[in-house]
């Protein structure tokens, strides 16, 4: 992910890019399910105009590997725009 004005950041195993909030609560669009919200809202450094309203939200499909939806803030509500997987490093 790159971001044009934004300036990435080395670390110990790659680069850093966007700071998030986690936090456990219920799902925007399953309520009835906990994820693990990764938040860039409130990160005052983020950029306004895409990054600070993007949610992604995970769950644990079995232990150390996760399904995450990403989500998009409207007026409206939040938009779905797709999903990805991560996995604990073995």
């Amino acid at each position: 992910l790159l971001w044009p004005l934004y300036s990435m950041r080395d670390a110990a195993e790659g680069k850093l890019a966007f700071d998030f909030k986690t936090y456990v609560e219920a799902g925007k669009e399953d309520p009835d399910v906990d994820v693990m919200v990764i938040d860039y809202a409130d990160i005052e450094e983020n950029p306004k105009l895409i990054i600070r309203k993007v949610r992604d939200e995970l769950v644990e499909l079995v232990p150390g590997v996760y399904l995450g939806k990403i989500l998009f803030k409207t007026d409206s509500g939040y938009t779905k725009l797709g999903y990805f997987a991560l996995r604990t490093p073995r």
